[in-house]
């Protein structure tokens, strides 16, 4: 008897040691992750544990497919597939006794794989497939006959970083923008959205768009045109040296960014330039020179203006107009700019001094957003006095590179049909922090202005944002004759879906998003609600789509002009960066959800008021979310 209870002693002893081995480095992760709200996703099923010298590899990926793999030279043996359901650890046999339960992973064997009685045999070069798409169930690890725990480690490319075992949350890796190209990013899987939207808009194109950019280039017949691309020129050697009136962003290229072996002295560029007119460096020289297969021309400023050599193509006599402020406001899009010479000075006003100064932006210190050059307002005061803010014209000197350079302008033959964002849209890094922005902005050259006459039979005056002549301030309801005008405005949102992990109602109660913003707008003045009266309109969204029910809108946030307007200086201009957290409730039901961001522009002008045009600048750098299970 003795002997018999020593030995069922033993036994025990041994169990309980079999099953600490198992069970103390998930019970290890469950107490990590109770301590704090995330825990990294490498540490609770990559890297903690020993393999104890398995060549067995498990890999997730962001479709939510894991892969099972033998690298090593022996026949392996597994016994349990380790799976969290929505907080709760289960063990699934690899075997035909688990069959039932796993088909629904549809596993799928090769190379000789295959499943027993008792375990799963994974001979060397083989693997076991299988999908968990919904992320019902997030496997964890796996068991071997002899006691090994081999844990799941991600794919690269695969967008959950942190996974709470107790089922509390998941954080995700925000989308970036390490792309010139928005068609980059939906190729990667992490975003999707209307193509139409972002596509070249070139004549023929933008007959078939039913939403999208107006732009008025009058503000008496309230008929809109489509900005259009006129010319595009690849792989261009570029001579520039003028001086704007209109607006310029330039920023870090992305793509020359994320190189870890970028030339740090010699950076690439992507630059978006607004333009109404064009004038010659200090009076004396000016020039436009592009040279590239099947698209090279000079223009140079003379005494007849701007004028192109006899050689130059007939889109040089097109761009000479331009320049001249013979035509609509235009816009040129300079992307991967590899620039042996890039030069701005752009003025500033000084409140104190009363007086514009001026600082050279020189290479890297190029980059940043320069609204408003050549800016001509006259302002009134309250004793209906005016005074002028007359801002120089901003100077831009280029020599290099250009991946693409690319000139819009309106297609007057085209009425009342819209535009896509492409030359409102450009992704550059204008701050120099590491993260490009996706930048869409409908300023061009000028700002909106109101203040009271002085008398009750003085109307209130207003100055129309992207208009200009040398009287541009008009009473509302009066016909306005400006020389130049740009109001742009949308009917169609740009929506952007993350696309990378589904969320499923029965699993999630909510979503927090987080993304990294800024926004300036035309609006100037403190007495800015007699501009803009319709400050309700709403300018970006964060919404929650449900997949199954056509992705309609299920909760959302709207953020309004009242909110972002107090994040910026119309003029002098400034941008602050900011960040915002919305939480959206995910509705309690077998669907599958996306999370969405979406931005546009909703003012247009109020010709029978002369308010209600602004203007934007919105920068996204990131957008990111956090899920909370139920």
């Amino acid at each position: 008897m003795e002997l018999r209870g020593s030995a069922n002693l033993i036994a025990g002893i041994i169990f309980i040691a079999i099953l600490a081995t198992l069970i103390f480095p998930l019970f290890q992760s469950f107490m990590n992750s109770s301590s704090k709200l995330t825990v990294n996703m490498n540490q609770l099923v990559g890297n903690a544990v020993s393999r104890v010298n398995k060549a067995v590899d498990l890999t997730l990926y962001s479709d939510g497919t894991l892969e099972i793999d033998n690298t090593g030279s022996l026949n392996e043996y597994l016994a349990y597939l380790i799976v969290n359901s929505t907080g709760s650890i289960l063990f699934v046999p690899l075997s035909i006794n688990g069959t039932s339960f796993l088909s629904q992973f549809n596993p799928t064997f090769s190379g000789g794989s295959s499943l027993s009685q008792n375990f799963a045999l994974l001979p060397p070069g083989s693997s076991i497939v299988m999908r968990f798409p919904t992320y019902n169930y997030i496997p964890i690890a796996v068991t071997t006959l002899d006691g090994s725990i081999i844990y799941v480690h991600q794919a690269s490319y695969s967008y959950l970083l942190n996974q709470n075992l107790n089922g509390i949350s998941y954080l995700l890796n925000p989308v970036t923008f390490f792309t010139s190209n928005l068609e980059d990013e939906i190729k990667s899987g992490k975003i999707s959205l209307d193509e139409n939207l972002i596509a070249t808009p070139t004549s023929s194109f933008v007959q078939n768009l039913s939403g999208g950019v107006y732009r008025l280039n009058s503000l008496t017949t309230n008929i809109s045109y489509p900005l259009v691309l006129y010319q595009e020129c690849d792989n261009a050697t570029v001579s520039i040296m003028l001086n704007l009136t209109g607006n310029i962003i330039n920023g870090f290229q992305p793509e020359w960014e994320s190189n870890p072996n970028r030339n740090a002295s010699n950076p690439v560029f992507n630059m978006l330039i607004t333009g109404a007119i064009a004038s010659p460096l200090d009076s004396k020289s000016g020039y436009f020179n592009v040279s590239s297969v099947g698209c090279s021309f000079n223009i140079t400023y003379g005494n007849s203006g701007w004028t192109p050599t006899s050689s130059s193509s007939n889109f040089a006599f097109i761009l000479a107009n331009w320049l001249s402020g013979s035509s609509n406001p235009w816009r040129i899009k300079i992307e991967g700019l590899n620039a042996t010479n890039i030069a701005i000075k752009y003025y500033t006003y000084n409140s104190y001094s009363n007086s514009y100064f001026y600082i050279w932006h020189n290479g890297t210190q190029s980059i940043g957003k320069y609204y408003y050059g050549g800016v001509d307002e006259q302002i009134y005061t309250s004793s209906n006095l005016p005074n002028m803010i007359n801002v120089p014209q901003t100077t831009i000197i280029i020599q290099g590179v250009a991946s693409s350079i690319k000139f819009y302008n309106t297609n007057t033959s085209l009425a009342n049909k819209p535009s896509t964002y492409d030359p409102y849209l450009i992704i550059a890094d204008t701050d120099g922090n590491g993260y490009p922005e996706l930048i869409f902005t409908t300023e061009d050259f000028s700002f909106s202005h109101s203040v009271q006459g002085g008398g009750s039979n003085k109307p209130r005056v207003f100055t129309i944002a992207d208009t200009y002549s040398s009287g541009d301030s008009i009473p509302p309801g009066k016909s306005a004759q400006a020389q130049y005008v740009a109001v742009d405005y949308t009917t169609v949102p740009l929506e952007m879906i993350l696309t990378q992990v589904p969320i499923n109602g029965t699993q999630y109660l909510g979503v927090d998003v987080v993304a990294s913003l800024y926004f300036h707008d035309s609006i100037y003045g403190q007495n800015v609600l007699s501009t803009i009266t319709a400050t309700d309109r709403g300018l970006l969204s964060i919404m929650l789509l449900d997949v199954n029910n056509s992705y309609s809108v299920v909760s959302s946030k709207n953020f309004t002009y009242q909110d972002l307007a107090s994040l910026e200086s119309c003029y002098p201009p400034s941008t602050t960066s900011f960040s915002i957290n919305v939480v959206l409730p995910v509705p309690y039901f077998p669907h599958l959800y996306e999370v969405a961001v979406a931005f546009w522009d909703p003012y247009i002008y109020d010709s029978e008021t002369g308010t209600n045009n602004d203007e934007v600048t919105l920068g996204v750098e990131f957008i990111g979310f956090q899920l909370y299970s139920r």
